[in-house]
C-alpha cells in the first residue's frame, strides 16, 4: 500500500479501564498510521502488560503496554501493522485497561 493510500485510512481506538472506571475510558479516531501510532503510545503510555502464565502481576516478565503491544500485536513494526489491519482489529488486554484496534469500514 502506498503512503498517499495509508493516509486515506481512519483508525478507532478504544479504551476500557478493567474495573469499569468509566471515567477512564477513551475513544479516539486517527486519520494516518502515524497519529494512530502516536494515540495508541500516549493511551498506553503508564499501562503495563505481564504475559499470561507469569508468576506475578508486575513481576520480572512485566513490559511497558506500548513496548508489549508493537512487539506482540505488530511484530515490531506498529504503522505496517496498523496499514495492513484486517477487519476484526486487535484487542489487546494490558493490566489496567483493554485497548481495542481496528480500521473503520
Amino acid at each position: 500500500m502506498t503512503t498517499a493510500n495509508a493516509t486515506q485510512l481512519r483508525w478507532l481506538l478504544e479504551w476500557k479501564h478493567n474495573r469499569g472506571y468509566r471515567d477512564s475510558d477513551i475513544w479516539a479516531s486517527a486519520d494516518s498510521a502515524e497519529e494512530a501510532r502516536a494515540a495508541i503510545e500516549g493511551i498506553l503510555a503508564s499501562d503495563t502488560w505481564t504475559p499470561e502464565g507469569a508468576e506475578e502481576l508486575g513481576g520480572e516478565a512485566t513490559a511497558p503496554a506500548y513496548v508489549a503491544l508493537v512487539r506482540e500485536a505488530f511484530e515490531g513494526d506498529i504503522v505496517d501493522g496498523l496499514i495492513g489491519l484486517r477487519c476484526g482489529g486487535i484487542t489487546f488486554p494490558c493490566d489496567e485497561g483493554t485497548l481495542r484496534i481496528e480500521r473503520e469500514r
